[in-house]
């Protein structure tokens, strides 16, 4: 609550003060509105999206987020000054000048109370398999400053400094450790462990937290939930929240349409190539599974013949463009190998049914070939589907033959959902406008 207040009223003082101080005319009216409104929203934005969360691990994102910070929000400000008449480039360099030092001192001093802030000494309950994937959670994390004082239930961990008693002890253990947290990991199946310490934990006015382990149930972006005041946990969900889903269909329309603003013309003329060099119309139209795995129409600029597209013209059957298809035209394999016959789908995302970043979309009959080998599949579905991604630009694209390369992309598809951020897109957009563009996969 700190930084972001912090960052919020600097966001929205800063822009003002630098313009009053570069400006022999105090600006009124409009200015006044406009400028800590757009700094405010920039801020607001930025800290939707999470960037730069300090912790022990990573010192450096927390400067790194002030300076993104006070950057967006001063050159937004900045931007609708000038749409005003009232902006000056001195006023940039002020406003910078002005906010930087207390955003970064901000994040300094929060980067100090967590190195040098107390430990919490903690007590793992729960089988021992458990209890190790989660011990090794907490060593991976150590921004928490957690400390494992003891450990309760079945089987002995070795090689650990913290002493492991049974669940009858647990009482006796938590009276002499007096410990800041109780933590307890097991199955959802083994509610026998979880009633027996809870009902011991009972006369205790302790923190004691629940951690289902991720390796007896199949978790992906569990998150608490609220069902009408009904507690509830999400086992399996999507990574966006509400206001992640508002970030994110804010950067979706915005480079639709600016994406087709330049690119219209080109597209124009791509489409007369087609209509040209070969029979049939400029835009092929195929159905696709998208988010939530409903139907969708996914358009794409015509780069087979018309008679046989995306079908075996033995068989008649489904099947994916390869190295030397025969069914694609010379036109075609440009547009293939230069991924431009993708243009179309800003159509798409401009109509919402896909995002310019995400897991690309796949038919129906792809989906179900490998859905029982690799069964978190279905999983990338939780998001719309994207014109490019982090499998995209990481070379996971074009056919797909064996299981193994429908895994790989897969697994970075997950990657990309569970680690989901707006810098993440932006990222995905630069490194795609940059090389990912090129496909050797056709």
């Amino acid at each position: 609550m700190l930084r972001w207040t912090t960052d919020l009223g600097i966001a929205m003082a800063a822009p003002l003060l630098g313009l009053l101080h570069a400006s022999t005319a105090r600006p009124e009216g409009a200015v006044l509105l406009v400028l800590p409104l757009s700094a405010a929203f920039a801020s607001v934005l930025l800290h939707l999206d999470r960037v730069g969360q300090p912790d022990r691990t990573r010192p450096w994102s927390t400067a790194l987020s002030g300076t993104v910070s006070v950057t967006a929000a001063v050159a937004l400000a900045w931007l609708a000054a000038a749409a005003c008449g009232e902006a000056h480039w001195r006023a940039l360099w002020l406003s910078v000048a002005i906010a930087a030092p207390a955003v970064l001192a901000t994040r300094a001093l929060l980067v100090l109370a967590i190195l040098r802030g107390p430990e919490r000494r903690i007590v793992l309950v729960g089988p021992l398999d458990c209890r190790l994937r989660l011990r090794e959670h907490l060593a991976q994390h150590p921004e928490l400053a957690c400390r494992i004082v003891a450990e309760v239930g079945p089987g002995v961990a070795v090689g650990i400094d913290a002493p492991t008693h049974g669940m009858a002890e647990l009482e006796t253990i938590v009276a002499q450790l007096d410990p800041d947290e109780v933590l307890l990991s097991t199955g959802f199946d083994d509610r026998l462990l979880l009633m027996e310490a809870m009902a011991r934990l009972l006369t205790r006015p302790l923190i004691v937290r629940y951690v289902p382990d991720p390796d007896a149930v199949p978790l992906f972006c569990p998150r608490p939930a609220d069902i009408a005041g009904l507690p509830a946990i999400d086992l399996s969900n999507g990574p966006l929240t509400p206001g992640a889903e508002c970030l994110k269909w804010i950067e979706d329309k915005t480079v639709a349409m600016a994406a087709l603003a330049i690119l219209g013309g080109p597209m124009l003329l791509i489409a007369l190539a087609i209509r040209i060099t070969s029979p049939g119309p400029a835009l092929f139209v195929q159905e696709r599974q998208g988010r939530f795995g409903r139907p969708i129409r996914v358009y794409k600029f015509r780069t087979m013949r018309i008679d046989q597209c995306s079908q075996d013209p033995t068989t008649g059957k489904f099947r994916q463009a390869g190295q030397g298809d025969a069914r694609i035209t010379a036109l075609g394999r440009f547009l293939r190998n230069t991924s431009l016959d993708e243009l179309p789908q800003f159509l798409n995302v401009l109509f919402g049914d896909m995002s310019v970043v995400g897991p690309r979309p796949h038919v129906r009959a792809l989906n179900r070939r490998f859905a029982n080998d690799i069964g978190e599949l279905m999983r990338r579905h939780y998001v719309k589907p994207g014109i490019t991604g982090l499998a995209q630009i990481s070379g996971a694209r074009g056919e797909t033959r064996t299981v193994e390369d429908m895994r790989r992309r897969v697994n970075l598809d997950l990657e990309y959902l569970r680690g989901w951020s707006l810098w993440l897109d932006i990222s995905i957009i630069a490194r795609t406008l940059v090389a990912g563009w090129i496909n050797r996969h056709p």
